[in-house]
């Protein structure tokens, strides 16, 4: 009789514990877009060849790939009794891209057609912009009036007139120039520009998603270990803080119980990028030169394990190692260039070769360790933006009988991230991921979306680079040439079981021309740490002196390739394996 008359308030209990779980999700999504597409408005500096300047940067709250309309002052609105201006119908004549930032200033594009754009012009971001609500749930009409509360200054197209002419599958739309699309289906809600380029992705409004799965909705973090080293460094932890500054300015310098680099072999290859694996016993490295693959394996000898070939043609950018899971086999993923266009090859480790799996991939193709087991099980591919080159669509891959599959991430990106020249590690201690992202020339640290750091310019520099065109079928073609960064890696130094970040630095980097080597200044390995509530920076070991092209922590030694490009025609081009002892053996 008891468990009869509990029963109902159990239940009654639970469904408002769902309830209560399913309000700040929802709240989430629409904040986050309130945030993303928050009014801000400039003016148009002046016209730069194909593009143009405006007055606003990252510290107004741009980013690469926002939209801005250049507004043209209309008729006046002018009130019937008092004679009072209420306003001006003013009008849209062209919708702008930022395809680049800098200090000051924008640099943006025109999206479609555009005629009349001059210095001066007001432009302000995702004004008067038509929008249409795409729901492939069927269910999505109540969060669309959400949205349309929170833009207003949109021009929505009503639900069911949206609803009766979207396509069987997204795609591009064939008569909507200038049209923002916001697409909802299964897995959350995507923001389009008219291009059918990704602007920004949210999770599924909580009020949509199944009412239990708000239970199941977890934070990916990694697990807190029941051995985490409490102890001060120890009298032999590679490292000593700078004297005189502050301590939140305080760098760390780490030195090596024995100094200088011990060279550990050459490679028969200048190498363009290399990544490091443990596989059992053995310590396996790959390495990509302009269109090979090769495969060593470290030890007391050096050896070759395996070659591979990508496409011919193409521009090796990125290697990456990919273990699904444990008792997996082993995946190398080639990140590369190849006519105007990244495209990215699976290949499977098979005794001394490797084989193909998929090739003709169109993205980024990146691995991550997410859960501490030393096996970079995570997958992710990211769109290629000729605008922003890191496009904004990251999904989640996995191969299932030969086929690969991709879903949405189940764990939140900054908009800066990039499958390459990234990590993801717990750098404060705290028992969760961080995302740590080295690009423009600077590293970032985000919990989440948020970001907690941001270094000085510095950081970067890497021979990796692709050199394409804006648009590859236009007559007067504009090249753009981006950079492909080194990941950091995650180790603890100094003995304290909190994580220190090793990435590369350079004082400088200069784009020289199309197809030739950047020219790197004074390369070297820097050190963040988390210390006392702060972000503190460092060096470690003496300058390299070539560009660092992949490196690992392992054995109490941090391993790393350096790539010397000789002259202008490759004469005297070379690439070592360098190891630094950590800390005495």
């Amino acid at each position: 009789m008891v468990s009869f008359r509990l029963q109902p308030v159990i239940v009654i209990l639970m469904a408002l514990l769902v309830a209560l779980l399913c309000v700040p999700t929802q709240a989430a999504v629409i904040d986050e877009v309130a945030r993303d597409f928050k009014p801000i408005s400039g003016y148009v500096i002046m016209e730069a060849g194909s593009e143009y300047l405006i007055d606003l940067d990252a510290s107004k709250g741009v980013s690469a790939g926002d939209l801005f309309s250049v507004m043209r002052p209309g008729k006046k609105v002018i009130h019937p009794v008092t004679g009072k201006v209420l306003g001006s119908l003013e009008e849209v004549k062209a919708i702008l891209k930022v395809t680049r930032l800098q200090p000051g200033f924008s640099h943006t594009r025109v999206l479609g057609k555009g005629d009349g754009i001059k210095r001066g012009d007001q432009v302000r971001r995702y004004e008067n912009m038509p929008a249409l609500f795409w729901d492939y749930q069927g269910k999505g009409e109540p969060f669309f009036f959400q949205l349309r509360n929170t833009l207003p200054s949109l021009k929505w197209q009503d639900y069911s007139t949206a609803q009766a002419s979207k396509p069987k599958t997204p795609s591009k739309p064939s008569n909507q120039d200038g049209s923002l699309l916001f697409i909802l289906d299964k897995e959350g809600l995507e923001v389009r520009d008219s291009e059918f380029q990704l602007i920004h992705q949210y999770g599924v409004p909580e009020s949509l998603a199944a009412a239990g799965s708000a239970a199941a909705v977890t934070m990916a973090s990694r697990p807190p270990s029941s051995d985490v080293k409490t102890a001060p460094p120890s009298p032999q932890a590679p490292y000593r803080l700078e004297k005189g500054l502050p301590e939140p300015e305080r760098g760390i310098t780490y030195e090596a119980t024995f100094p200088g680099f011990q060279v550990m072999g050459t490679f028969s290859q200048t190498t363009l990028m290399a990544d490091f694996v443990r596989d059992g016993e053995r310590i396996l490295v790959a390495t990509a030169d302009e269109g090979g693959l090769r495969v060593y394996r470290l030890g007391e000898r050096f050896d070759l394990v395996a070659k591979g070939d990508t496409r011919n043609g193409s521009w090796n950018l990125a290697v990456k190692w990919w273990r699904p899971s444990a008792s997996s086999d082993l995946y190398l993923v080639v990140t590369a260039l190849f006519n105007q266009q990244v495209e990215g090859t699976i290949f499977v480790l098979q005794g001394e070769r490797l084989a193909v799996v998929k090739e003709r991939i169109p993205y980024f193709l990146g691995a991550f360790d997410r859960d501490g087991d030393g096996n970079p099980e995570t997958l992710l591919q990211q769109s290629f933006d000729r605008d922003l080159f890191w496009g904004r669509g990251i999904r989640k891959l996995r191969l299932e009988k030969g086929e690969l599959k991709s879903s949405r991430p189940d764990f939140k990106l900054p908009s800066k991230f990039n499958v390459l020249g990234s990590l993801f590690a717990d750098v404060t201690g705290d028992g969760n991921l961080e995302t740590i992202v080295v690009r423009d020339k600077a590293i970032h640290i985000f919990d989440g979306k948020k970001e907690l750091y941001q270094s000085p310019p510095g950081m970067g520099g890497s021979l990796s680079v692709a050199s394409y065109r804006v648009d590859p079928e236009a007559k007067d073609f504009l090249t753009r040439t981006a950079m492909v960064e080194v990941s950091p890696v995650a180790a603890d130094l100094d003995g304290d079981g909190v994580v220190e970040i090793v990435v590369v630095a350079s004082e400088s980097f200069l784009f020289t021309a199309p197809g030739i080597a950047p020219t790197i200044k004074n390369p070297r390995l820097a050190v963040v740490k988390y210390r006392n509530g702060a972000f503190v920076r460092g060096t470690i070991g003496d300058e390299v002196g070539e560009p660092v092209q992949g490196m690992t922590v392992a054995d109490g030694k941090l391993l790393f390739v350096t790539t010397n490009t000789g002259s202008l025609f490759g004469k005297g081009a070379s690439t070592q394996l360098l190891a630094f002892q950590l800390a005495q053996p």
